[in-house]
């Protein structure tokens, strides 16, 4: 599952630094609301638009404007999916050119004429999605990717603006891509591209500049735009009109305006970072089941439904636990179906957490093996499996519930979601498990357990977001033991998926590097986790000869992120008695 937020933020923080060096803007928007996470395949699709992105940023001049926009769209099949579109200033090319830009071998549909072209091709023929190009000389290029992706999450991605948002940007070229993010916020939105105009506007507004107003400064140069910055913010200092100022990400924080101003939004930013900084803030829906007062979900005795975890990888195995204690709820573990069979035949379970690859026997295979046993036995029940799988293309999802499983979720595990799919599952299948669906107030009103905030324990050790965010999910000292089993096992998985390239041994090749892009992705080292998921799609069709080249970049990757991650374990040291981490 891809939350679409995370995607575009990756992809503009690695970005970020180039299109500062060359003093080039990259505007995101889209023409409609979209829903927060939709099923596909997060690795391919990220490392397909960085390749598109940064041939963009090569093709195009100093101070050029690159545009990327993404949608949701019907294919004419009748298929849903996601429409991404970059369009750079480059020199363009013919009709002729185009054409064989897309020409690669047998037919296939790839950018061979680009840096990284083949490689993108092929992730896109993984994904059954379609490459195209319109571009003319001199005018610059679009390439458009459209690959197939369900709605995983249709809630809204932020509650409505009904307020007045008034934006200047004497630059009317991007300017335009601002409309489109102003537009997706709602409310009323007045842009000008001439400062007295701008300044006119601003004085009309009198006494009805309100906490609704919102006014945004989009500048280049901070510096010759001073006067402009300083009046417009000491025109409103003490109002409630919220103030944002938007400059190149290299301008952020220099100069006398940072300090005049405070809100600062450094470009490129996503329409979710002005959500932000506007004052909206994404929808939660209430949770289906009442937390007691141990923060565990269980029913109304005080008793858990009985969990089968069947995961073969240890780490993936210290996250659920965690995760699922801080939900006041403990699982049995099976190492592979093999063992979940055996354990099944002496206890009945309300549940079970299935990953889908594992040797000996698979999730796929485990679960019809379930399935044929409970219609042998005919007294009509039916255990809830919930497919929990690296794998996130909505082919895959397809296949876990055509194996019989009932729900899907993709590693990294979030405890929220993770929580909303007990939730359901129980209802559906052990109502008695479940308590009546709290209202509002009684959310409102309930007190939370106290628990020492991630600070308390981190202290302020500077610690990644993802290291954090493992923390809080599964308690500071597991988290730790994780880190460093990965640490541990990190070096032995890369050899093995050496050797396995050297041998040209498949199976090899795919169990290593299927293992080292989950845990690597769990503990924050997202390029070793991207590269192994590349070498994991080469070796699942073969491609020998890309593997090599594969295998030198997961190895450049490890060599510059696990230090950092090293470094964080040296900074926290093993649990004592009077502290953790």
């Amino acid at each position: 599952m891809i939350p679409l937020r995370l995607l575009v933020d990756d992809l503009l923080r690695g970005f970020s630094g180039s299109l500062g060096a060359r003093g080039q803007d990259l505007v995101v928007f889209s023409s409609g609301r979209l829903p927060r996470s939709v099923y596909s395949d997060f690795t391919r699709l990220e490392e397909i638009l960085r390749i598109i992105l940064s041939n963009a940023i090569d093709a195009s001049s100093a101070g050029a404007l690159i545009e990327f926009s993404i949608n949701m769209e019907t294919s004419s099949r009748g298929r849903k999916g996601l429409r991404i579109e970059i369009s750079d200033q480059g020199c363009g090319m013919t009709r002729h050119e185009g054409k064989r830009l897309f020409s690669v071998a047998e037919g296939a549909t790839g950018l061979a004429g680009l840096r990284g072209g083949e490689i993108a091709g092929e992730l896109v023929r993984q994904l059954d999605g379609e490459l195209t190009v319109a571009s003319m000389p001199d005018e610059g290029t679009t390439v458009s990717l459209w690959t197939p992706a369900e709605v995983a999450e249709t809630s809204g991605i932020w509650s409505s603006f009904n307020g007045t948002l008034i934006a200047f940007d004497a630059n009317e070229e991007r300017s335009l891509g601002l409309m489109q993010q102003m537009g997706m916020l709602g409310g009323h939105g007045e842009l000008y591209h001439d400062p007295e105009e701008f300044t006119c506007a601003l004085e009309g507004l009198g006494r009805n500049a309100s906490s609704e107003t919102v006014i945004l400064l989009q500048i280049d140069d901070p510096e010759a735009r001073a006067e402009l910055i300083l009046s417009t913010f000491r025109r409103f200092k003490g109002s409630d009109v919220r103030l944002i100022l938007s400059v190149p990400g290299d301008q952020a924080g220099k100069g006398d305006f940072a300090i005049a101003t405070g809100r600062i939004l450094p470009r490129p930013f996503s329409p979710w970072d002005l959500a932000d900084e506007v004052g909206l803030y994404e929808m939660e829906p209430p949770a289906l089941l009442e937390e007691s007062d141990s923060g565990s979900v269980c029913d109304a005795q005080g008793e858990g439904p009985n969990i089968l975890l069947v995961e073969d990888d240890a780490a993936n195995k210290r996250v659920a636990d965690g995760l699922l204690l801080k939900l006041g709820l403990r699982a049995d573990w099976a190492e592979n179906g093999e063992v979940a069979l055996e354990k099944m035949a002496g206890k009945s379970y309300d549940l079970i957490l299935m990953d889908c690859q594992m040797p000996i026997m698979d999730g796929y295979a485990t679960t019809r093996e379930i399935r044929r046993r409970e219609h042998l036995k005919g007294d009509g029940w039916h255990v809830p499996i919930i497919a929990v799988t690296a794998n996130a293309m909505a082919g895959d999802r397809e296949r876990c519930l055509k194996a019989g499983m009932d729900d899907y979720l993709t590693k990294p595990v979030r405890k929220a979601l993770l929580e909303e799919k007990i939730n359901e599952a129980l209802a559906r299948s052990s109502p008695g498990l479940v308590k009546e669906e709290p209202s509002w107030d009684d959310l409102l009103e309930a007190e939370e357990p106290e628990e020492p905030s991630i600070g308390d324990v981190f202290g302020d050790q500077g610690l990644p977001d993802v290291i954090r965010e493992l923390a809080e999910g599964t308690g500071t000292e597991a988290a730790r033991d994780i880190i460093v089993d990965f640490l541990d096992s990190n070096d032995t998985l890369i050899t093995e998926i050496s050797e396995g390239i050297s041998e040209q041994n498949r199976e090899k090749v795919l169990r290593a590097s299927h293992t080292l892009k989950g845990t690597a992705e769990l503990v924050g080292l997202f390029s070793t986790s991207e590269k192994a998921a590349l070498i994991e799609a080469a070796a699942r069709d073969d491609l020998w000869n890309d593997l090599e080249d594969l295998e030198s970049r997961l190895q450049i990757a490890s060599r510059v992120e696990s230090p950092a991650l090293r470094s964080v374990i040296e900074r926290c040291p093993a649990r004592t008695s009077e502290s953790m981490f």
